[in-house]
């Protein structure tokens, strides 16, 4: 495991990151399937002596109990992606706008764990994939990745044992390949970034009501000619093909 120290405002930054990626995300979402609603909150809280938060509230379909799947095995199979792709963009963020690495994923590390004081300074750490999943049941179930694997294991009939965490690691690898092209896209950059900066600007408020519609325009501005359609259908082939390590030969059309 690695580590790397970041002061405060380094920080901030790259929670608003990981909340814009799941905010411009669900309104790609949004475009594709109504049933996926768009956010309304948005917030981060990173501040010497408070309590840290990042947020983005909208119910995900097959995520929220008050959101359930469609009936139409097609629709619901891109549903499902649509929400991985959702659960996952905050993490794959980081390795789009900061150096990072796929095989790792990003965590903070507060001194004061319960309560989650911001300090000055914070350990960003960078753990294995393969630890995370084979550690899951340590995380609490607001957590992306949990809430992603408890979708796939829920909808796929994937067995909840360590025998299947290479299966879990193809599936998750072939969704950050999708989020590697998705992300890079200078559209959804640009909106990310636009999200991001509204966020920094807004540490420790809440961006909601008008100032929340006003955001989500402007962000539906430049997501507007953005299809996330070939990414959920890439998905979906590779789901009735069963062959999630194809990743590795990308064949997404252009």
């Amino acid at each position: 495991m690695k580590e790397k120290k970041l002061d405060v405002k380094s920080f901030a930054e790259i929670t608003a990151y990981h909340e814009a990626s799941h905010f411009v995300l669900t309104l790609l979402m949004n475009k594709f399937d109504s049933s996926f609603e768009k956010p309304s909150e948005a917030t981060i809280k990173v501040i010497i002596g408070e309590s840290y938060k990042g947020q983005i509230i909208s119910p995900l379909p097959g995520v929220s109990e008050e959101k359930e799947l469609a009936n139409d095995e097609t629709l619901r199979i891109k549903q499902i992606f649509g929400s991985c792709f959702v659960l996952l963009s905050g993490y794959y963020s980081y390795n789009v706008f900061y150096p990072g690495d796929s095989n790792y994923i990003m965590e903070f590390d507060m001194d004061d764990r319960v309560k989650k004081k911001v300090a000055k300074y914070t350990n960003l750490k960078f753990i294995k994939l393969d630890e995370i999943l084979e550690n899951l049941k340590y995380y609490g179930e607001g957590d992306d990745v949990k809430k992603f694997s408890t979708l796939i294991h829920k909808e796929f009939n994937i067995p909840s044992d360590p025998d299947v965490i290479a299966e879990l690691h193809q599936i998750i690898g072939f969704l950050f390949y999708q989020l590697d092209n998705m992300l890079n896209e200078n559209a959804i950059k640009d909106a990310i970034e636009l999200v991001k900066d509204k966020l920094v600007e807004n540490n420790g408020k809440v961006i909601e009501g008008k100032d929340l519609e006003d955001l989500i325009v402007k962000t539906e501005h430049r997501i507007i000619n953005v299809d996330i359609t070939k990414y959920l259908d890439a998905c979906e082939r590779t789901y009735q093909d069963d062959s999630w390590s194809s990743w590795l030969l990308p064949t997404l059309p252009s």
